[in-house]
């Protein structure tokens, strides 16, 4: 009856709540930052050099340490100047 009813109802939602869960996202490969207090890092701007941080992977969690690179887009290397075609003369064969 009503107790089934109610059982079903919660397994129902459980599912729901399962299937939004961060964790499934880990699953995918995909990883959490957190910062010394445990606050989720959003941005790499958020973070400087030296700095503790968590990063939570679906089968457990690793600490490190931020190196140098923090705070902006990853940089680009400068494109190769493209080495300088020697221009060949071709005379007349006449």
């Amino acid at each position: 009856g009503d107790l089934a009813r109610r059982r079903a109802l919660l397994q129902a939602q459980d599912r729901v709540l399962q299937s939004l869960s961060y964790r499934n996202v880990l699953k995918r490969g995909y990883a959490l930052v957190r910062d010394e207090d445990g606050a989720p890092v959003k941005a790499a701007g958020e973070l400087g050099p030296g700095r503790a941080i968590a990063i939570e992977f679906a089968d457990g969690v690793v600490d490190a340490v931020t190196g140098s690179g923090g705070g902006g887009a990853a940089k680009k290397k400068a494109p190769k100047a493209e080495a300088e075609k020697p221009t060949t003369r071709q005379g007349s064969l006449f």
